[in-house]
């Protein structure tokens, strides 16, 4: 199966409790409230948007062709990104289109720079469903001036 991403959409001040936990009781909080189908805060594109196999490949592509002065995108590699960042990352995201992240797909890159299953994440339209998913995740987060909590299992 392998790893699968997820965003999940929460509050400031949810992301600042579920910081103060432990690794294994926020992977048990976050597995039991949003993973899980039946969760308390399960809504697929509301507070849940999932990605399997080849998110990271969209992911470094993304932090490749970020236009933002500061790199803002490479916050995708936080496991809690406040509503602040959440902003500014929907705002670059908007204007990333398919094409610059095809421009730049190069297999032996990825592979060099280990990213997770760069061989599943290689088609057009792995890398073009993930973007969406990033875009409308963060866009969705932006709306309700909440943050993102990027979770892997």
């Amino acid at each position: 199966m392998g790893i699968v991403c997820e965003l999940y959409r929460m509050s400031d001040d949810a992301i600042d409790e579920l910081a103060k936990l432990d690794d294994e009781s926020a992977e048990n909080y976050l597995d039991e409230n949003y993973a899980y189908v039946y969760g308390r805060y399960h809504s697929q594109g509301d507070t849940v948007f999932s990605m399997d196999k080849g998110w990271d490949v969209t992911r470094y592509l993304l932090k490749k062709v970020d236009p933002s002065e500061n790199k803002i995108l490479h916050k995708l590699d936080d496991k809690h990104i406040h509503s602040q960042f959440v902003k500014e990352i929907d705002n670059i995201l908007e204007g990333i289109e398919i094409e610059n992240l095809i421009s730049q797909f190069n297999i032996d890159e990825l592979r060099l720079n280990r990213v997770y299953r760069a061989e599943s994440g290689s088609s057009d339209q792995y890398i073009e469903g993930h973007l969406n998913c990033y875009k409308q995740g963060f866009k969705r987060a932006s709306e309700m001036n909440h943050g993102i909590v990027i979770h892997f299992h």
